[in-house]
Formats: C-alpha cells, structure tokens, sequence
C-alpha cells in the first residue's frame, strides 16, 4: 500500500521480491505457553501486508534453548490471503536447525505447514500456499546432538496435494500428507 509523499518527494516502488537471510544463534526463547501458539521460533513463507510478494526466506538456527514452549519451532505459510497469495511464482523457505534445546514443548518440538499454523490444527480455515519449497536441513537420527534436538519422525506437518508444493527434509523429497495430532485443550505447565 502507497501513502502520499509531500511535493518533490519521489515515492518509493516496494519490491516485487525479497530476499531474508536470519542466523538465529545460541539464544534463549523459553517459556511461550499462549493458548494455541506460544513458539520459541516461528519462519512464515508471507509476511503480513506482502502476498505477492515472491521470496527466499532463509533461516540458520543454531545452539538455541527453544524449551517449554507450546510449540519450539513453526514453519509455516504466515499471512496468505485467499485469491493473492495462492497462484503464480512464489517463495522458498531454507530452515536448518542443529544443536538446539525443544525440550518439554507442549504440543510438539516442530510444526511444517504450507496452511497457516492455525488451519493446520483446524482451528481456521485458510488456503494453501501454491508453488513453494519448503528447504529444511534437520538431524538425522544417528547423528542428532543429543535427546533436545528434534529429527523428521517426530514433526508435526500438514502438506496438502494438489498445491504444486515441495517439502525436503535433508534432501529428500517427502510426500504429500499430515501428522497433526493438535489437542486444543491440553494444559501445559511451566516447570
């Protein structure tokens, strides 16, 4: 959205792409228990106010403690808007994660949506991303840090078919699908 300018100021075109490069390193983001979400680390595909927008979001987190959240990391479309946000080229998101403390989450150590974080767990109803890759470099089991760490198996995700989307976890290619066991009414505790 444009505002006005004073007299002899020349407005300022927005960008029709972006590029976001984040190293989110030995932080400590604990202690989020906001009923649905409270998230140590949240990576959206749109930002607010920018559907059309076409980027590559890429995302370097490491040596965190991302512990006693509800949720410790979301992936995620962020603000699509239904008829913008769902056709043409769109955005990548890079995400890699090592060495980072996602005990006790409540819900999950990690959530992948190409829907909202909030349609994945069906408590809204928002389209699907279109034409993104989602990029995410995670442990693999032999190799994990130790207990903290988080490794494919135990992710939650909604993928839909149909959505031209592509999810790679290491390099591998993962089919369309969901693993979303949200409990809207469980009680997290602080310790």
């Amino acid at each position: 959205m444009l505002g006005p300018v004073p007299p002899g100021i020349e407005q300022y075109a927005l960008p029709t792409d972006a590029s976001v490069t984040v190293s989110v390193l030995n932080n400590e983001i604990r202690d989020h228990q906001e009923v649905p979400f409270g998230i140590g680390l949240r990576v959206a595909a749109i930002g607010p106010g920018a559907p059309n927008v076409v980027g590559m979001t890429s995302v370097m987190a490491t040596g965190n403690d991302l512990s006693n959240n509800r949720f410790a990391v979301v992936v995620e479309a962020g603000f699509p808007v239904a008829g913008l946000s769902d056709v043409g080229p769109r955005r990548s998101v890079f995400l890699s994660l090592s060495r980072n403390d996602m005990t006790n989450s409540c819900q999950a150590r990690m959530l992948v949506s190409f829907l909202s974080q909030a349609t994945a767990v069906g408590l809204q109803n928002m389209p699907s991303l279109r034409n993104v890759t989602f990029m995410l470099q995670m442990p693999e089991e032999e190799d994990i840090y130790d207990s903290e760490d988080v490794i494919w198996e135990h992710v939650w995700y909604a993928h839909p078919a149909g959505a031209d989307n592509a999810l790679m976890v290491n390099r591998g290619l993962i089919s369309s699908g969901a693993r979303v066991p949200y409990d809207g009414g469980k009680s997290c505790t602080v310790p």
